[in-house]
């Protein structure tokens, strides 16, 4: 499990230590601390008298064309230690090109043509007791040379043991090994005038050799270490290939009594790991942020009796202790301290636990409007502020989109053939909690539908029944507006004296209305005439009348 120690007792240096803890069985404890490109602290754990450690330098930077740089040494010893003691971790950084690698390495150079840069040394990993300088290292692996620049460079000597490595190659002269008592010497230019690599010094690799004369094949930066190699020797000719500078030396490395060292077997970052047995390192975590509901889980390591203290009145002699169902309130430090029977002393550690209120969304009403009608905007809202409301809609009939963000604008609502419904689900979330979504509908409906009797002629004096009927658009009971006077009744007798046309529409219950349609009642002219008071006629003769 990959841990951030936020804890340090009498902690000097402001840059956490990341590291791996592995706790066995019988007790053992091996921390691993990797390049952050800054120094490291690590307080020796109460009961722990004795730790064994792994250091390995980092390795230098190849070149463009293939020479590589050199690899890192590996340095391991065993030191007598006290609880509460402090130590500074430094953990070298592979070179690149043409930078140097941190805690050490030499600076490799530029080249004004492309790819001919040379390498930057790489850093020493070391470990130091206060007050914390050079000169207070108690182990140190040495770093690899940087390699040279150009298309046919030298490449960069490991870091080693009692002293650094050299490999020669390219035009120029490479930088040599640190030693025990001083730097390596810097390499040589391939001729007058070109530029001499830097000598190495206490902990510090030397800068690689400027071509300074044409800018082209420069020489690779030292190796840190104990005392840093040399810096390679440039090239020095105006050619554009079948050039290059040559490489820096390794650094060399501090071996303690006892310890073991192997030269150039590391290659890229380095490394320091610490083991010790026994002892009090606790450590607190959690598996958060959570949400509201959520089950928090606690994880504690370091001791064999545990006790939790935390908000919310929590208390817990569990380990690894769970609270269900959390709520905002349980948000805060929780604090571990863990025991020893066999160590007469405790060790504390603490983990922030974030608990986030869980959003919700107030409900939201129905609504239901006539085709052709606009709908009321939707406004969401919740109690806990900035929520995201993200809404589906399963029907776009109705002339709502499928899927949106936030409140939903007024919108002309769509209904030509059937009566369309929207089932519209909200759901509000907010920093990865997902509240309960509320789910609410749009209903359009399809106006009503007008049937009304066909046109009809009666007699002067007669009387005509008209007959409308209205369907759909949202039912009964329907009001009939015959000639704009509304009705419950959709059958009217008329008696016109004349020609007439009645129009006429319905309205649904719901308020929708259908198209206006019209009925024309054709009134005929009454009979006219006189009749004669008598008259004799004989068969067969006609009369007037």
């Amino acid at each position: 499990m990959k841990l951030t120690i936020s804890k340090f007792k009498n902690s000097l240096f402001s840059t956490a230590a990341v590291a791996l803890f592995a706790l066995t069985s019988n007790g053992q404890t091996t921390i691993n601390f990797g390049y952050t490109g800054g120094s490291q602290s690590w307080t020796v754990p109460q009961c722990v008298t004795s730790m064994t450690v792994t250091v390995a330098g980092a390795s230098g930077a190849g070149n463009a064309y293939g020479q590589t740089g050199g690899n890192g040494a590996v340095v391991t010893g065993t030191f007598t230690v006290s609880p509460g003691d402090v130590y500074q971790i430094n953990v070298g950084g592979a070179g690149q090109n043409p930078n140097p690698g941190w805690n050490g390495g030499g600076s490799g150079q530029l080249s004004n043509i492309g790819g001919y840069n040379s390498g930057g040394g790489g850093g020493a990993s070391s470990i130091s007791i206060a007050p914390f300088g050079l000169n207070n290292r108690i182990i140190v692996a040495g770093g690899g040379g940087g390699a040279g620049g150009g298309d046919n460079a030298g490449a960069g000597g490991s870091g080693g043991c009692g002293s650094g490595a050299s490999i020669f190659g390219g035009y120029g002269s490479p930088g040599t090994g640190g030693t025990q008592s001083s730097g390596g010497i810097g390499g040589n230019p391939y001729a007058a005038g070109g530029g001499v690599g830097v000598n190495g010094s206490l902990g510090q690799g030397g800068a690689g050799g400027d071509d300074s004369n044409v800018s082209q094949s420069p020489g690779g930066g030292g190796g840190g270490g104990y005392y840093g190699g040399g810096g390679g020797g440039s090239d020095y000719i105006g050619f554009s290939s079948a050039v290059g500078g040559s490489g820096g030396g390794g650094g060399s490395s501090l071996v303690p009594a006892g310890g073991g060292c192997n030269q150039g077997v590391n290659s890229g970052n380095g490394y320091v790991s610490i083991t010790f047995f026994g002892g009090l390192t606790a450590t607190a975590a959690n598996t958060g942020p959570y949400c509201e509901g959520d089950m928090i889980q606690l994880n504690g390591t370091g001791g064999v009796n545990y006790s939790w203290t935390g908000p919310n009145g929590f208390v817990s002699n569990l380990q690894n202790p769970t609270i269900p169902a959390c709520t905002v309130a349980d948000s805060g430090t929780f604090t571990l301290v863990v025991s020893d029977p066999t160590c007469p002393d405790t060790d504390t550690a603490t983990t922030l636990v974030v608990v986030r209120p869980m959003p919700n969304v107030d409900p939201t009403a129905d609504q239901t409007l006539c085709d052709g009608s606009s709908t009321a905007a939707v406004y969401f809202t919740g109690t806990v502020p900035n929520t995201n409301y993200n809404w589906t809609n399963t029907n776009t009939g109705t002339g709502l989109a499928a899927a949106g963000l936030g409140d939903i604008a007024s919108f002309v609502g769509t209904a030509p053939l059937i009566t369309e419904i929207s089932t519209i689900t909200v759901t509000p979330s907010l920093n990865g909690c997902v509240g309960t979504p509320d789910i609410f509908t749009i209903t359009v409906l399809l106006d009503p539908t007008l049937t009304l009797s066909n046109d009809t002629t009666i007699c002067e004096n007669g009387t005509a029944n008209l007959v409308a009927t209205g369907i759909a658009g949202g039912g009964a009971p329907y009001i009939y507006n015959w000639d704009f006077t509304p009705s419950t009744v959709g059958t009217q007798s008329v008696s016109p004296t004349s020609t007439t046309t009645y129009s006429v529409y319905v309205e649904s219950a719901s308020g929708c209305t259908s198209a206006t349609s019209s009925v024309t009642v054709t009134v005929l002219d009454g009979l006219s005439g006189t009749i004669s008071a008598y008259d004799t006629i004989c068969p067969g003769y006609p009369t007037n009348v």
